[in-house]
């Protein structure tokens, strides 16, 4: 993040709500490469998605505006954009275009009380199919809660998580009668086994594995007795992964090296054939 000081002490004599200061914060990334995506039979694309290789190159934004107030609240508003062409190594053939607009804000207010957030149509329901445009969230001791309203349609959101030693919940449930539960036992620094469902009562059993460079994970899902497996290295600034399902036989291989200081060199293919070599860059 990147801070400018707009103003320091700003003081308003007839309340005791005094602005302090107030900061603008930025961060910004970007990516760039050579890609190549073949269309799919049922596959939406454009004249792009051919065996033919393509320059993708995008930037990003995201600015936050943030005060505080001598009675210990802080207040802001974050938003930003993205422009030029994209790329993302997926099932759906990833080229797309941006066109730099900026989206519209956040803004929040936090305290003691928690954090009170007002977007547009921005915050997922239980099923992230329904979206809120209030949301509330905050921290009491080992329980975290939150709160998301449609001021539209009068739908109301509600989640919940909770640790206790090396177990953790979460909840998530809404008026328009979806929910999610999952939980979580850490083994041990190594291992962990985890837990899922949701109103369907589809069902995702896994654990996850990390040894030093190596991590893996396996996740059974009962809808349709699918099997997720990841494997990854990363050691000296070198990563690798690989990310295969049973049943769709789908799989993708991706390979990146860290140069430092936010530039990293990624190269990828996957069972589509789609193939990219690039760089990202974070700022």
């Amino acid at each position: 993040m990147k801070k400018i000081l707009l103003a320091t002490t700003l003081l308003a004599a007839s309340t005791s709500f005094a602005m302090a200061d107030a900061h603008l914060a930025w961060s910004g990334s970007a990516a760039a490469g050579i890609a190549s995506s073949p269309a799919d039979e049922g596959v939406d694309s454009d004249a792009r998605d051919n065996d033919e290789f393509h320059v993708y190159a995008n930037a990003s934004i995201d600015l936050t505006l943030s005060g505080s107030t001598d009675g210990g609240l802080t207040f802001g508003a974050g938003f930003g954009a993205t422009t030029g062409e994209t790329y993302g190594l997926a099932d759906d053939d990833g080229f797309g275009s941006e066109a730099g607009d900026f989206g519209g804000p956040t803004v929040f207010i936090s305290g003691s009380f928690g954090k009170l957030e007002f977007a547009d149509d921005n915050f997922d329901f239980a099923d992230d199919s329904t979206t809120g445009d209030v949301k509330y969230s905050g921290k009491f001791g080992m329980f975290g809660v939150g709160v998301i309203a449609d001021m539209e349609s009068g739908e109301m959101g509600f989640n919940t998580d909770f640790a206790v030693g090396a177990v953790s919940v979460t909840a998530s449930a809404d008026t328009v009668d979806h929910f999610n539960i999952g939980a979580s036992f850490k083994v041990s620094d190594a291992i962990t086994v985890s837990a899922s469902t949701d109103e369907n009562s589809d069902a995702v059993v896994g654990a996850a594995l990390t040894a030093g460079s190596i991590s893996a994970s396996a996740d059974f899902n009962t809808s349709d007795e699918s099997i997720d497996l990841s494997l990854g290295y990363a050691a000296n600034g070198l990563s690798a992964n690989l990310d295969t399902n049973t049943v769709s036989e789908s799989w993708t291989v991706t390979i990146g090296y860290d140069l430092g200081g936010g530039l990293a060199l990624e190269a990828g293919t996957n069972y589509n054939g789609d193939m990219m070599v690039g760089a990202t860059m974070a700022f």
